[in-house]
């Protein structure tokens, strides 16, 4: 991978893409009579957060191929790092939609993470 110059502004790029996109979302998409009051783009939270657990499945499963100890040591920490982290982003989007349909949406956004387990097993 290096240390390339180009890794570093591609990286800048895609967050700096992502604030643009989440603050033109935000500005234009409004019901609000008030135009200082934002409210959370939750769709953005949820494919956000089922891309990161599709990338970190790939990574626990890329750890299962290197050796089983190791695996399970990636799994128990993608699983500590999940907890805390996933129950602020259903909290979020219960405010803006139903809680039950709310649950529902995190939990798929979570199982995505076993897409990425299972794209990256039978490389094997």
């Amino acid at each position: 991978m290096g240390n390339s110059t180009a890794l570093y502004v591609w990286l800048v790029a895609g967050f700096v893409l992502f604030l643009a996109l989440e603050q033109f979302l935000n500005w234009h998409h409004s019901h609000s009579n008030r135009p200082d009051e934002k409210q959370p783009l939750t769709y953005l939270i949820l494919i956000a957060d089922a891309l990161h657990n599709f990338i970190g499945g790939l990574f626990v499963a890329a750890s299962f191929l290197v050796d089983f100890k190791l695996g399970v040591i990636a799994w128990m920490a993608a699983a500590a790092h999940e907890v805390p982290q996933e129950r602020p982003t259903c909290c979020v989007m219960q405010s803006s939609w139903q809680p039950r349909r709310a649950t529902l949406r995190c939990r798929c956004s979570i199982v995505i993470a076993l897409g990425g387990e299972c794209i990256r097993c039978p490389a094997e």
